[in-house]
């Protein structure tokens, strides 16, 4: 029996805790204000290692796990992707990697299932630490 693990995110929580992003509006990828990228790629990030899921846009999803640390994944080919989806994936493998296929779900609708988009590599941020 596969061991299917689920993210759900609440549209409430990423808005008042999730960092502001700019660039959307206009049709670009946004910035992730709030984080620095390091340029550190991977292909996989371990599932047991992971403790929240955010959907940040249209374009960028948030991996925070419980060592303190973040990992960005921009999935190509999603147009799917909506802050108020959950996602589901199969970690029957103790990964979450580049070729892993996510399942969005709109829990608050009839039509739960919103498609399927393939993950790509996890890139490393750090989360700014704000100047005191």
């Amino acid at each position: 029996m596969q061991r299917v693990l689920t993210a759900t995110l609440l549209s409430a929580a990423i808005l008042a805790a999730g960092p502001v992003l700019a660039g959307e509006a206009n049709g670009e990828k946004p910035k992730l204000d709030g984080f620095t990228r390091t340029g550190e790629m991977s292909n996989c990030i371990y599932a047991r290692q992971l403790d929240q899921v955010k959907i940040l846009n249209k374009h960028q999803i948030l991996f925070e796990m419980i060592n303190g640390k973040y990992y960005l994944n921009e999935p190509e080919n999603c147009p799917t992707l909506r802050k108020r989806y959950a996602l589901k994936y199969d970690a029957t493998i103790g990964q979450i990697c580049n070729t892993t296929l996510v399942t969005l779900l709109d829990t608050a609708s009839g039509i739960h299932n919103q498609g399927s988009c393939g993950l790509s590599q996890f890139e490393r941020v750090e989360k700014n630490v704000a100047a005191k």
